[in-house]
């Protein structure tokens, strides 16, 4: 229980170099209809998450992404979709995707990452206050 109401921050630069176009079109990404005339984000109940270094750094950031989808089905054509999210800006932030199955989830699966429920984990905790992207 203690993990919905805890806050796990993100490095500021990390959020702003996943602002310089990943997060548009990872947005663009969720609202993508699929064939039922239902977007992807009503077909991923959880997403967990893992980056490095865990520091603010001015080198660059890998991002990895797991998108749980709620079958098998559903995980493969949001995996086909995923094939063209590759915004411009990969020599500063390297992201991966990978969509699973929940009935084929494992917990080894996920072992070392973050569950990611919101967006809260991009906006930063600068001197000046939170911001959202």
């Amino acid at each position: 229980m203690g993990r919905i109401y805890s806050r796990t921050a993100l490095p500021n630069e990390l959020v702003d170099r996943f602002g310089n176009g990943w997060r548009d079109a990872f947005d663009s990404l969720l609202k993508t209809p699929l064939n039922d005339n239902e977007t992807v984000s009503d077909h991923i109940p959880n997403m967990f998450i893992a980056w490095a270094p865990d520091e603010e750094t001015e080198g660059p950031y890998t991002v990895d992404f797991v998108l749980v989808a709620t079958d098998g089905s559903k995980a493969e054509q949001i995996d086909r979709i995923l094939e063209g999210l590759r915004p411009a800006d990969t020599d500063l932030l390297n992201a991966k995707f990978r969509v699973e199955a929940a009935d084929a989830l494992m917990l080894a699966d996920v072992e070392g990452l973050t569950n990611f429920s919101d967006w809260d984990y991009l906006s930063p905790l600068a001197e000046e206050g939170a911001r959202t992207l």
